[in-house]
């Protein structure tokens, strides 16, 4: 299966909102973004939005500042731990890091 890559410009605020059909309430969430060789970049920060029977809505937000990150095509998933210990992720999605054109000079 081929990985979807979106285009992010380096520097720039990552905040990517996520949901999902289901009630995430007592789940545990992780995203790790990763460079081609796998070498971490950043542990993305997990935050919820909206915990509901029918639906969750979650953010993953940089915790590194993105002005470090390598100009590359990076990877990642979203591991969710079950309230009984099951694990599952998604599929793998990626994030196309670029220089932005407006900059210092």
């Amino acid at each position: 299966m081929a990985i979807e890559y979106f285009t992010f410009k380096r520097g720039d605020t990552f905040k990517l909102t996520c949901t999902t059909p289901r009630s995430l309430d007592g789940f545990a969430i992780e995203c790790h973004l990763r460079d081609p060789s796998g070498v971490l970049v950043d542990r993305l920060a997990v935050s919820y939005v909206s915990i509901a029977a029918e639906e969750s809505v979650f953010t993953l937000t940089a915790t590194t500042p993105t002005e470090s990150w390598p100009l590359k095509k990076l990877r990642a998933d979203v591991k969710v731990i079950t309230d009984t210990g099951a694990i599952r992720r998604t599929n793998t999605w990626g994030v196309d890091v670029q220089e932005s054109e407006t900059r210092g000079s």
